[in-house]
């Protein structure tokens, strides 16, 4: 169980039996938090529920948090309990829970920190960019966002779908094979127009260039149908798989590509679109058919299908997809990872998912902030070899695939960011990413040593847990199970670099005030204990890494 949710179930036990002694009635019990403390000299967890409970029971917080934790059975797993201003109770875990945490992590390995709750089907999507060139900067944070959530839910039981929606369908890219058709007439020399809406750059010219030999032959200003899809087809087909390319460089797979045109082809558009209008939903006006967002309360109504060309809005096939994920495929739970120029989208959806019969709380959206780059004092404009983009491939090649996660990760989402690239290039202790790698190949180092001294530690009873470096050190591997329960409900994955970060500074403490073989005591039960605490930083380090998305090197 996790100490949190232990030491909540100790204090409702308290409340309600502080409830039947003051004869108050309550509908339901109080919702409260455990959680650190500012000063970690209070303890090492605390909550402020005497806070909430002051108005109720018409007594003074500190009063009502001292006869609450009198109602606390003394426990093992807890050393101390205090009252601190204005309403705390602050909570103390023994070194025995601390030395069982630790035993437990090392018997887990790579599943520790893994929960058996009951499992959800989840689906994450993200990314799911057009398919009309390679990802540049602006798709990065999305994808490690949607990524290390997704690996993080797998640790908590849940059954996980990475899904990237291909938006095929659409007016974009019936330009950008049109732009891809005026390069091929360049090709054979004929006269070719690239106007302003067109795409220029030169994914278009190498698709072309790819394409061209399959029809060099034909006259491409009276070009068929039939022969207009075949070269879309290709050029999309190109462009994802330079986009799973990009994808792969920064360590990511996604489960299903899930294409719109699947939507039209299989009439379940239209048949949303049935659902719809039996639910008196939608209206034709001007040619053009509407949905009634506005009397559901959003700012205006929506077009679904366009007046000219007939064909769906971006927000009409969205509403098939999001049925589609829920109703036929049934995903208890549905998180997209957005860019911030989605917001307006969110409630719209959810909206219309009500009137679906589906739970709008299912669908749970993060919107991802703008990043941007600089070199030290310099900030980075744009690509030499793109012209007007940075792509994801020119910031892997700069900073590695590692470095690349581990800084798009380094802020919550809501928030904009700035990379400073040249931190990243470091090969020194101010750059996180090569001061964490390095803190786990100095783990391993440590117990290669051993391995090579043939020194036996791996079955222990017990574990002698005594110096102020030990305690805090073992202390925050065993918050780790936590970390990815928070992070598997609130989506913060933001927090996994901060954790990263702490526990390898912590482990150089250990490192550099407690000798690991301690050949002047001579004690071989120091050794030991000090290889378990070795041992179990390594395996919440490398496990967290890998989280991540990113590498743990044994040597550096």
């Amino acid at each position: 169980m996790l100490i949190t949710k232990f030491l909540h179930n100790c204090i409702n036990v308290a409340l309600k039996e502080l409830i039947l002694e003051q004869n108050i009635t309550f509908d339901s019990l109080p919702e409260f938090i455990i959680e650190h403390p500012k000063n970690k000299d209070h303890g090492d967890y605390a909550t402020s529920l005497p806070l909430q409970l002051s108005k109720i029971f018409k007594d003074s917080p500190i009063n009502i948090a001292n006869k609450l934790i009198k109602n606390i059975e003394q426990n093992n797993s807890i050393a101390k309990i205090t009252v601190a201003n204005p309403g705390f109770i602050n909570f103390k875990m023994s070194n025995e829970w601390v030395q069982k945490e630790i035993l437990n992590c090392i018997s887990l390995e790579e599943k520790f920190g893994n929960s058996q709750n009951a499992k959800k089907n989840i689906q994450v999507e993200f990314v799911s960019v057009n398919p009309t060139g390679k990802l540049h900067l602006g798709h990065i944070r999305g994808a490690v966002i949607g990524s290390t959530l997704s690996n993080v839910l797998v640790t908590q039981n849940h059954s996980v779908t990475k899904e990237y929606y291909v938006n095929d369908a659409g007016n974009q890219l019936e330009i950008f094979c049109k732009s891809v058709i005026e390069r091929m007439k360049e090709m054979q020399c004929k006269s070719f127009n690239i106007s302003e809406e067109m795409y220029s750059g030169e994914d278009v010219k190498e698709i072309a260039y790819n394409i061209y030999p399959k029809y060099s032959d034909y006259e491409l200003d009276k070009i068929s149908d039939e022969i207009f899809e075949d070269i879309k087809n290709l050029s999309i087909d190109a462009c994802i798989k330079k986009i799973k390319k990009d994808l792969e460089s920064l360590n990511i797979v996604h489960d299903e590509w899930f294409y719109e045109s699947s939507l039209l082809e299989s009439n379940y558009f239209n048949e949303t679109l049935e659902i719809l209008d039996k639910l008196d939903l939608i209206y034709e006006k001007d040619g053009a058919i509407w949905i009634k967002t506005e009397e559901l309360g959003d700012d205006r109504d929506n077009v679904l299908i366009k007046s000219g060309d007939r064909k769906p809005t971006y927000f009409a096939t969205d509403i098939a997809y999001h049925r589609n994920k829920f109703s036929k495929r049934s995903f208890q739970e549905v998180i997209n990872v957005w860019g911030s120029d989605h917001h307006g989208h969110i409630n719209r959806m959810k909206i219309i998912l009500e009137k679906l019969k589906i739970k709008s709380d299912n669908l749970r959206v993060i919107l991802n902030q703008i990043v941007s780059l600089k070199r030290g004092d310099k900030s980075v404009k744009f690509s030499k070899r793109s012209g007007n983009s940075i792509f994801l491939s020119d910031i892997v090649e700069e900073i590695g695939s590692d470095a690349c996660r581990y800084s798009f990760l380094n802020r919550s989402s809501e928030s904009q960011m700035e990379v400073d690239l040249e931190i990243f290039k470091n090969k020194s202790s101010e750059n996180p990413v090569f001061y964490i790698q390095y803190a786990h190949a100095r783990l391993c180092s440590i117990l290669k040593k051993a391995e090579i001294m043939k020194i036996e530690f791996n079955s222990p009873k017990s574990i002698s847990i005594v110096t102020p470096e030990e305690i805090n050190l073992t202390k925050k591997i065993t918050e780790y199970p936590e970390l990815l329960n928070r992070v598997s409900l609130n989506y913060g994955v933001h927090e996994l670099t901060f954790y990263a970060l702490e526990l390898s500074q912590l482990i150089q403490k250990f490192y550099e005030n407690n000798r690991v073989f301690d050949e002047e005591s001579n004690s071989i039960e120091i050794t030991k204990g000090r290889l378990l605490i070795t041992k179990a930083s390594k395996i919440t380090l490398s496990n967290l890494l890998t989280l991540m998305g990113m590498n743990a090197p044994e040597e550096m």
